[in-house]
């Protein structure tokens, strides 16, 4: 009987105990998550090489001060704001560079496969992520411009042409110069797109989007997978470059590079069009290139139609 009473009286000195620690002890939450420290956009810096009308876009304060210390660099007025580090709603825009008829050659896209292909099949070199940007329009942000000018494409006109950035923006300098370097060209203002347009750029589609004031939001420590990038990110590129959709569900282009991409964005499985139709002689640019080959000319960049 003793017995008996000792073990109830202990069960209840332990459930006691036991009730007490639940009240007090913390309680974890199933919906709690991790506290992210807030993260302030930088701008996103402009350079340009005037000897060989390149463009140079960087984030680093610490690139940026050691661009003003060389010969032949030049800032302009920065590309709006971007993150030097991943937070949520943005992606990569990568960077790759070349080293051209003397100078240092850039172009930048968010693109991860045409990064890729760059780097392995056409000559550039990586140099990772130089920002997070946003892919779609969201509050506070405007379209960063992606313009390109094919080596030689109009050089004499370009060369002569009063087209300038001072009348776009008061920088005073000329989009094209010799050599004529094939030209990678970023803007968020869209009166200097119009001015590089009309200065032997063409413009091929919106890159990203730039916030126009340094905004701070929660970081991220870890980037998820890249995000897919919808179809009318390649199809904008086509139609800036006069390309069309035919009746029967294919594209036609009226130029060169405007047929090819399109050719390399359907392989790739990035269009669903059924063909890229070509509204030029294409049997008899076949047999230009074949002729070059023969000749030991060599594909500049990788694309057809541009032979050293």
């Amino acid at each position: 009987m003793r017995r008996h009473q000792l073990q109830i009286f202990g069960a209840l000195v332990l459930g006691i105990i036991a009730l007490a620690y639940s009240t007090i002890a913390p309680v974890p939450s199933a919906t709690a998550g991790p506290a992210f420290a807030p993260v302030t956009a930088s701008p996103l810096y402009r350079f340009y090489q005037d000897s060989f009308d390149y463009h140079l876009y960087t984030a680093d304060p610490e690139e940026r001060n050691n661009l003003r210390k060389q010969d032949g660099w030049t800032e302009y007025q920065s590309m709006g704001f971007v993150f030097r580090q991943y937070v949520p709603g943005t992606v990569p825009l990568y960077r790759l560079t070349k080293q051209e008829l003397g100078g240092s050659n850039h172009f930048y896209t968010i693109d991860k496969s045409e990064a890729d292909n760059a780097a392995q099949n056409l000559g550039w070199t990586s140099e990772g992520v130089t920002c997070y940007v946003s892919q779609t329009q969201v509050a506070g942000t405007v379209p960063f411009y992606r313009l390109y000018k094919p080596l030689n494409a109009d050089g004499e006109d370009a060369m002569r042409s009063e087209t300038t950035l001072e009348k776009a923006t008061g920088a005073g300098k000329r989009f094209t110069s010799p050599p004529y370097g094939d030209g990678h060209f970023y803007t968020n203002n869209s009166q200097e797109k119009a001015s590089a347009m009309a200065g032997g750029y063409q413009f091929e589609r919106v890159e990203a989007y730039v916030w126009t004031q340094p905004i701070t939001v929660g970081a991220s420590p870890k980037p998820p997978a890249p995000a897919t990038i919808p179809e009318s990110y390649y199809t904008e590129q086509l139609f800036n470059l006069g390309c069309s959709k035919t009746p029967g569900g294919g594209i036609t282009c009226p130029t060169k590079q405007g047929y090819f991409d399109c050719e390399y964005y359907r392989k790739g499985g990035k269009l669903k069009t059924s063909e890229c139709v070509a509204n030029f002689d294409l049997a008899s640019f076949g047999k230009m290139e074949a002729n070059l080959v023969d000749l030991g000319c060599k594909r500049f960049l990788g694309r057809p139609g541009e032979y050293m």
